[in-house]
């Protein structure tokens, strides 16, 4: 025995007594919150509880995949496990019941204050444990999900055969058969799984804790802007992009040691974090399947196509070099064209230009990137004022209502190009910044819609007609605490990456065509004009289509006096989009008293852009035709 050491304090009841004994509790000098702060995570305990053959453990495994594809770190302790190991000498007795349960407990408490989110799938029974259990935890930190499934369904599923042991005498104490379970008087989450499979159920739980962890994101916005990283923001993706901006910043490894400027891995790096929780989660599951093919979340039918078709491309490739040796190629550079659509209304024309012109100089390799379709009855004058830019310019076959879903046909014109990327935009956009480190390698990227139009009962009705077994998560609109489906996006910028291009072409329009025949919930609600949005939301998640949600950065209303919820503050904004009406006599655009200062530098580079393009006489032109 050595003196001094725990050995020597003596035990009551099998535990030892800290009582009266020279125990002391050590203070460490690396805090939880500093900890969390270097995950750039909030750190929870997500405790679910029910009746075995509840589907705790289904449902938790679930949310943890999810929760991993997103990167956040995770670990999820399961009641059974945990008895192989910690609880193995433990029983099923009332006593031995709250030991498990303490066990676990302290457990995870060590797990949330290493900074992680930690799930545990335990019956826990009694509610006095479940209580111990909380106020081990931080404020706000225990988050009880209860798994509410009857008895008579619970019985009926018997996983393992549990209930009949029971029912014949051979396992005694067993939950709800011959000792008691205590129903969660207020528990934060609650699912039922009598009438819905697991997914269903995961995808509840997940859009609560979307609610819990997005819901101040202006508070979050202000304190990376103090640059203070308080830690119940700290699993803001705000904060998360501040983070990725501090270490890059930091690591000579990523950046230029001379200029301290991010590399582009670095860049990229920062943008994803800065996706918003609101993001569609399986969509986030797809597009980290397509980075590692086989990945165990390659559930997409669309990624795995893109995959496969790129695999049998490489290997067509290395057995042609094996068989015909060539010299090694250069690597040419990422290419990105753009494009929008012009028709005969002048301001779209006028509106046109200064987008092509403010892509020229932020985001294009080459003028000719810039792609322009025309609806036909646009005039030779208007078609020379691209063409004078060195535009690509093309005449575009109108689809559906001939306005509204224009934007859908624009990629028929574009396939034949080579190209990595391609960005769809809306023409009441300028550019003030470069747009290509937003892109993603094999998602589609487009921001969270700005206001939830159409609401979210008439994606309800659309969703039911379409077909769809389970909606998506439901997080919250950009510039409103209100609520809409996950994967709804606004249309107005779209980045697709080469490999899915067609299959985004072929999706999206199918499902436009359907929702032209099936516009009843549209029309009544007068949201026919967002068909194209609403049939990129159902290629989405009826056709899994890989998607990764934008920051507002790349879609940044100026017109509005709302919040901006998805704004990286650490990135700047790079694409504007404003209102003709809010424009003033020179075609500019005013700042507003609520515009900060990251709104008011863009305001001023979009009207430096403006400015240096009223001497043009086709512009002036098309300016006195527009009033």
């Amino acid at each position: 025995m050595v003196q001094g050491s725990n050995d020597d304090i003596p035990r009551v009841g099998g535990s030892k007594a800290l009582n009266d004994v020279d125990v002391r509790w050590q203070q460490l000098e690396v805090t939880g919150a500093a900890r969390a702060a270097l995950l750039g995570n909030a750190p929870c305990v997500l405790w679910f509880t029910g009746l075995s053959g509840a589907g705790k453990s289904t449902i938790a495994n679930l949310v943890e995949k999810q929760l991993h594809a997103l990167g956040k770190p995770t670990y999820l302790l399961d009641g059974d496990n945990v008895r192989h190991g910690l609880n193995r000498d433990l029983g099923f007795t009332d006593a031995d019941r709250v030991e498990n349960v303490r066990r676990v407990a302290e457990v995870a408490r060590l797990m949330a204050d290493a900074g992680l989110i930690v799930l545990v799938s335990l019956i826990s029974p009694f509610r006095a444990e479940r209580r111990m259990a909380r106020e081990l935890m931080k404020p706000g930190e225990f988050i009880e999900i209860f798994v509410d499934t009857p008895l008579d369904v619970a019985e009926a599923r018997d996983p393992k055969g549990l209930y009949k042991k029971a029912r014949r005498g051979e396992l005694k104490n067993f939950t709800a058969i011959d000792s008691p379970y205590e129903v969660p008087e207020k528990p934060e989450i609650r699912v039922e799984t009598a009438h819905c499979d697991p997914a269903t159920s995961a995808s509840q739980v997940l859009a609560a804790l979307q609610q819990a962890w997005g819901n101040d994101s202006a508070q979050a916005t202000r304190a990376v802007e103090k640059g203070g990283v308080p830690g119940e923001y700290a699993g803001s993706p705000i904060v998360a992009a501040a983070m990725a901006a501090k270490q890059a910043a930091a690591s000579p490894a990523v950046g230029n040691p001379a200029t301290g400027e991010a590399t582009a891995s670095a860049v990229t790096g920062i943008n994803a974090a800065a996706g918003n929780v609101g993001a569609l989660i399986v969509a986030a599951a797809a597009e980290a399947a397509a980075k590692t093919a086989a990945s165990e979340y390659a559930d997409s039918p669309i990624v795995a196509a893109a995959m496969a078709a790129k695999k049998a491309a490489a290997s067509n490739n290395a057995a042609s070099n094996t068989n015909n040796p060539q010299p090694a190629a250069l690597k040419l550079p990422t290419r990105t064209i753009f494009s929008f659509v012009v028709d005969a209304e002048p301001r779209f024309a006028h509106e046109g230009y200064h987008l092509a012109r403010s892509l020229i100089q932020h985001s294009c390799n080459q003028p000719a990137d810039i792609n322009v379709q025309f609806t036909r009855e646009v005039d030779v004058p208007t078609r020379d004022l691209f063409r004078e830019l060195g535009c690509t310019l093309h005449d575009i076959e109108r689809f559906g209502d001939g306005r509204s879903c224009n934007k859908i046909a624009q990629l028929a014109n574009l396939h034949r190009f080579d190209f990595d990327h391609v960005v769809l935009l809306d023409t009441d956009m300028i550019a003030v910044a470069d747009i290509r480190p937003f892109l993603g390698e094999q998602a589609l990227v487009a921001k969270v819609v700005d206001i939830a139009e159409p609401p979210l009962p008439v994606l309800q009705d659309v969703a039911r007609a379409a077909g769809m077994r389970n909606l998506p998560p439901v997080g919250t609109a950009d510039i409103e605490y209100v609520a809409t489906f996950s994967g709804h996006c606004n249309a107005g910028f779209l980045g697709i990456p080469k490999a899915i291009a067609e299959i985004v072409d072929g999706s999206w329009r199918r499902w436009a065509q359907w929702l032209i025949e099936h516009n009843e919930s549209l029309e009544r609600s007068g949201t026919l004009h967002r068909i194209d949005q609403v049939s990129m939301w159902l290629a989405i998640v009826m056709d899994r289509i890989p998607y990764r949600a934008a920051p507002s950065n790349v879609n940044y209303y100026v017109h509005t006096d709302s919040e901006h919820r998805y704004v990286d503050a650490n990135a700047g904004i790079a694409l504007i989009r404003y209102d003709e009406a809010k424009l003033d006599a020179l075609g500019k655009l005013e700042p507003q008293a609520q515009h900060n200062a990251l709104e008011r530098r863009a305001i001023e580079a979009a009207n430096q852009q403006i400015g240096e393009g009223v001497d043009h006489a086709a512009f002036r032109n098309l300016r006195v035709a527009q009033s």
